[in-house]
């Protein structure tokens, strides 16, 4: 049978759905074609059937019409029909189950009770509506949601000549509007700033520049502080998210986000925390990139938060990202915090897809070996690992390169080197910024084996040389290659 729009959705359909359409079919408020029915029924039955090829139309239209000769107008009319009070399911069906259009229905159903002057039913309906949204978590949309709520309380008081509760109403709108487009201007930048960043070029128009020369978020927040606090910490937050965009350099925004973060953090609902969290990261990223070596470790704060606050798989987000747990384990091991990179494989791992959990375990693991000085076992950890893209594959090769310098393995490790200095330079979808920081890491692996294999050959000014040059550079593995360096000291004299 061959595939049509009507087909496609049903396709598509859970079992519930499935279903609750033929209870939809089936009411005469929505159907009163008893063919529509039983063709419903038809498709619905031969669903399994279908992708295979294994029944025809001429099937399905002789279990609507048995003993009856096959009429295609007939047929494609009817699966017209079909598809139309599919569609009006669809939209039935959301609007009733789906939590994101409670907010429209309150609204649709108090406007109806304005419009018959049933006053009470509007109360009713507005106190409802107005204590769950400011007793619940801040969502994404709930500024915009109360701004509406308080324009149709104007609308409402403005057919009753109530000039008090209307004078109300427009101020709460106002208020709500301004943290609804603190909100609004504090993801459009930040999605500039990420996008910017992933093309490597910026749009014509430099809107980050235009808004931090006219607009005042800063001044307009401090006048505000009158409001309710939960509202207040909201447009405090999204505007200081915009001031670490347009006053990066100034980081006593950073601080104060913290320091309100700290504090009102738990107000805000899954994928929203997340959202904010995951700017300020971007945000301590730039000024490491920049030389402020201190904000690793504020990121590693904020990194912790996320973990422990953030819920992964649930809650309107998919899996952590598999590159950034690495990553975070990384910095981790970097500032000494092992412990708390073997706590995330312990407690953190399940956040990730299934098929990435044991590679990110393994490669984690490996890396913690190496820092324990348990170099065999780092090795064991890595030698099944089958490098499914560059990431991993720069990872592994970095391992093993310590690995052998440890164990003085140096034919090996040379190898590898030199293996890895070609699959960088050869690698087209790096960036300049992360080929050039890996060259010169290697570079500096390098000398350090040249130094450890043939110490005879080398003074101690030459080793003193080289630690300078790892100390004034931003080098991948900066910190373990520079103890390296001091090590040969009691090596060359």
């Amino acid at each position: 049978m061959s595939r049509s729009k009507t087909i496609d959705i049903l396709l598509s359909f859970s079992p519930e759905e499935l279903k609750a359409m033929s209870a939809f079919i089936k009411s005469p408020y929505f159907n009163t074609n008893k063919n529509l029915v039983k063709l419903y029924g038809a498709f619905k039955k031969a669903l399994p059937l279908i992708s295979g090829d294994k029944i025809t139309e001429e099937d399905i239209f002789r279990k609507i019409f048995p003993g009856k000769k096959f009429n295609y107008g007939i047929m494609k009319n009817l699966t017209s029909s079909l598809f139309s009070l599919l569609e009006e399911f669809l939209l039935f069906n959301t609007v009733k189950n789906s939590p994101e259009k409670k907010f429209d229905n309150a609204i649709t159903l108090a406007r109806q009770y304005d419009s018959r002057f049933l006053d009470s039913f509007f109360y009713r309906v507005m106190k409802k509506q107005r204590v769950e949204m400011k007793s619940g978590k801040v969502y994404p949309g709930l500024y915009r949601d109360l701004a509406e709520l308080e324009e149709q309380e104007y609308y409402f008081h403005s057919s009753r000549t109530d000039d008090i509760s209307l004078q109300n109403a427009v101020y709460k709108e106002a208020i709500y509007s301004i943290a609804d487009m603190t909100r609004k201007f504090s993801r459009s930048l930040w999605k500039m700033q990420i996008i910017e960043g992933n093309v490597n070029s910026k749009h014509e128009i430099e809107i980050k520049k235009i808004i931090a020369e006219n607009i005042n978020f800063e001044g307009m927040t401090e006048n505000l502080r009158g409001t309710d606090e939960k509202t207040y910490a909201n447009i405090k937050i999204n505007s200081l998210l915009i001031k670490l965009l347009t006053d990066g350099s100034d980081i006593s925004h950073f601080n104060s986000i913290m320091e309100l973060l700290n504090k009102n953090i738990e107000m805000y609902e899954n994928y929203e925390r997340f959202s904010i969290l995951s700017k300020i990261i971007s945000y301590c990223a730039v000024m490491y990139e920049e030389g402020r070596t201190e904000f690793l470790p504020r990121s590693l704060v904020i990194q912790k938060m996320v973990l422990e606050k953030v819920r992964f798989m649930e809650e309107g987000l998919g899996p952590f990202n598999f590159h950034n747990f690495i990553e975070i384990a990384q910095k981790f091991i970097h500032e000494d915090q092992i412990s708390e990179a073997e706590a995330m494989v312990k407690n953190n791992i399940s956040i990730l897809e299934d098929d990435k959990q044991e590679l990110a375990s393994r490669l984690i693991m490996a890396s913690v070996y190496i820092e324990r000085g348990e170099f065999e076992k780092s090795i064991e950890e890595i030698k099944t690992i089958k490098p499914h893209d560059t990431f991993v594959k720069m990872m592994v090769r970095k391992i093993y390169i310590k690995a052998f310098y440890e164990l003085g393995s140096f034919e090996q490790g040379f190898d590898m080197i030199a293996s890895f200095n070609k699959f960088v330079r050869e690698k087209k979808d790096l960036d300049e910024y992360t080929k050039n920081t890996h060259l010169n890491s290697l570079r500096i692996f390098e000398k350090l084996f040249k130094m450890k294999c043939s110490p005879d050959k080398y003074t101690l000014n030459g080793v003193a040389s080289l630690e300078k040059e790892i100390t004034e550079n931003n080098y991948v593995n900066k910190k373990w290659q520079l103890s390296k360096a001091r090590e040969l000291k009691k090596l060359i004299r």
